[in-house]
Formats: C-alpha cells, sequence, structure tokens
C-alpha cells in the first residue's frame, strides 16, 4: 500500500510558513509504519508579489507582466509597464509563472514603482535567455516559414543527419575492431 502525501501551496504572501517541523513529523510516523512510502512534492515557483510572469491566454498572450497584488487565489493584479500590460485583473490559469522576482515591488505598488524595479534589476532582459523563451522564440519563427524555407530546412536536416550516420558508422567501426581482435585472441568467449 502506497499512500502520498502531497503538498500544494498556491499562493504566498509576505508571512511565510515553515513547513520542515510538519514534514520531519510526517516522515517519522511513516517509517514507523513500514508500509508507506512518502514522495515529497517541494514547489519552487508562488504566486506572489513581484513574480514576473507571462500571459499564456488572450489578446496580450506572450507578453511579461509583474504580479503587483493577490486578490484571492484564482486572480491577481498584473501590472506590464515597459512590455505594453496594462494594470489589470487576470485570472492564475491563464499566466505561466517565471522563477524571476521583481525586487523592490511591494503590494499594490503604482506603475512608476514597478518602472524603476524593472529598469533596475531587468527580469525582462533574463527571462529571454531561458529555454522557455527560446523554444517560444524558435516556434514563431518557424510559423513565419515559407514553403520554399521548410523544404531548404528539410534538406539541411536530410544532410546533418547523413554526416551523423557516417560519423558514428567509422566510429563504431573503429571501436568494434578492438573487440574483433580481443575475441580472436580468445577473449570475450560466450558459452
Amino acid at each position: 500500500m502506497i499512500l502520498v502525501f502531497r503538498l500544494n501551496v498556491f499562493v504566498r504572501e509576505k508571512t511565510q510558513v515553515d513547513l520542515t517541523p510538519l514534514f520531519k513529523k510526517i516522515k517519522r510516523i511513516f517509517k514507523q509504519q513500514k508500509k508507506f512510502v512518502l514522495l515529497e512534492m517541494v514547489l519552487g515557483k508562488f504566486a506572489e508579489v513581484g513574480r514576473v510572469v507571462k500571459i499564456n491566454y488572450g489578446p496580450q498572450e506572450g507578453k511579461l507582466a509583474t504580479i503587483v497584488e493577490i486578490l484571492n487565489d484564482k486572480r491577481v493584479l498584473i501590472d506590464g509597464p515597459t512590455t505594453g500590460v496594462q494594470r489589470q485583473v487576470i485570472p492564475i490559469r491563464r499566466l505561466t509563472l517565471t522563477k524571476f522576482n521583481l525586487k523592490g515591488a511591494t503590494r499594490g505598488a503604482r506603475t512608476g514603482v514597478i518602472t524603476k524595479a524593472i529598469k533596475k534589476s531587468d527580469p525582462f532582459a533574463q527571462y529571454q535567455n531561458t529555454i522557455a523563451a527560446k523554444k517560444v522564440a524558435k516556434k514563431a519563427l518557424r510559423a513565419k516559414l515559407t514553403d520554399f524555407d521548410r523544404f531548404r530546412v528539410m534538406i539541411l536536416r536530410k544532410r546533418r543527419s547523413a554526416l551523423l550516420s557516417t560519423q558514428l558508422k567509422s566510429l563504431r567501426k573503429n571501436n568494434t575492431g578492438g573487440k574483433a581482435a580481443a575475441q580472436a585472441k580468445g577473449g570475450n568467449k560466450k558459452k
């Protein structure tokens, strides 16, 4: 019998709760019972004031903004003065949380304060260097390709694949030559 203990924390404000004593107590109980397996799940990103988010649905899809206020467990107030996102209330399900947090952002901060904090730390430029942003950029670039461009990409991929396979074959040939010589001398025999 496997019991999965799962703790989901979606919204965190300035006050933080230390959960390590709770986890230690639960671990001790499960170790005594020997029947249960404890799986820990620790979330790294929280919807908190100052968190940089990407809008993943709606007319401003793909733009970055900052959480200014948490209204309840489903809606937040965001502002993106440098990216063209107006101050608005938006559901959390329409946002993707990033790992970047804006330093100096407080609850209900005005647009000017947010702008100064963005210019100071510039998390939007840091986001452009992440793997997720690069994937989105690659997808947008491929969406703009014409038929001829897609044909050229196909030809280049075939060439790369052919070069890789020939290199791999030559490496295998060189490596198996040593094994074949060892087998000819009597090593590595199967019984």
